[in-house]
């Protein structure tokens, strides 16, 4: 029986193994992007919750400057 020669084989193992460890490492880059980029959504979900309270506020003493004018009638 004629031997088999398993060196085509262990090529293609070695490449697909090359490739995914080049993979995992371009996962775990991507896991840390997207780590930063959620730290930076909910940092600007903050702020803008705390712009929507200011916002709130100056419309309500925006009311009462208005009421105490009589620019509008009383609610």
């Amino acid at each position: 029986m004629a031997e088999v020669d398993f060196t085509l084989m262990m090529n293609l193992v070695q490449r697909l193994t090359a490739d995914m460890s080049e993979m995992k490492q371009d996962m775990r880059e991507v896991k840390l992007r997207l780590t930063i980029v959620e730290g930076h959504h909910a940092s600007v979900m903050a702020s803008l919750h705390v712009l929507q309270e200011q916002n709130d506020r100056m419309r309500d003493d925006l009311r009462v400057i208005k009421r105490r004018l009589d620019l509008v009638d009383a609610e």
